[in-house]
């Protein structure tokens, strides 16, 4: 990060005696990074996290969340889908995407020695996501039928209904999925 900018260092106690030293620090672009730093293992692990999920979602949105994070990883302008997450596993990483009550995203673990090529990868699905038509209607399809799913969930049921009675008037009450 630029040296003109001051971090603020938070440490964070695990239960163990040892402790986990997290700087916190914000990019002039008002962008938050928590940087933790264990050479336990030879892993990098990333969470690239937006303010988002139910939160800002309205029931003629619900989902835009779920869908956004979905198709973060389905191409980018420069790289298709296959060079995104088929190449972080073929390189003993895994790259997932969330969506949430707050926030959205895509979450990614890899190993050190891979870092830089997979930095690269992150910063073009972060910055340069595209959004195929065909890939939309996908992925609209598969949440139709998890919403399916959920419906026949028993408890998955009686959870949303649970929502909506303390929510009623706020996305909370929303489905996540959509």
């Amino acid at each position: 990060y630029p040296e003109d900018k001051k971090a603020e260092t938070v440490t964070l106690s695990e239960q163990s005696s040892k402790s986990i030293n997290t700087e916190k620090i914000l990019l002039p672009n008002g962008i938050r990074l928590l940087l933790t730093d264990d050479n336990s293992l030879p892993k990098i692990a990333v969470v690239f996290s937006f303010l988002g999920g139910l939160r800002a979602e309205r029931p003629h949105t619900n989902g835009i969340s779920n869908l956004t994070s979905y198709l973060m990883l389905k191409g980018t302008s420069s790289r298709g889908e296959d060079s995104l997450v088929p190449y972080i596993e073929r390189t003993g990483g895994s790259i997932s995407h969330f969506s949430g009550m707050n926030t959205f995203g895509i979450s990614a673990s890899f190993l050190s020695d891979d870092s830089s090529r997979i930095f690269d990868i992150l910063e073009d699905v972060v910055k340069n996501s595209v959004f195929p038509e065909n890939e939309i209607r996908k992925a609209k399809d598969k949440i139709y039928a998890a919403t399916k799913a959920e419906v026949d969930d028993i408890y998955s049921e009686a959870f949303l209904k649970l929502r909506k009675g303390l929510f009623s008037d706020s996305p909370y009450g929303l489905r996540v999925i959509g």
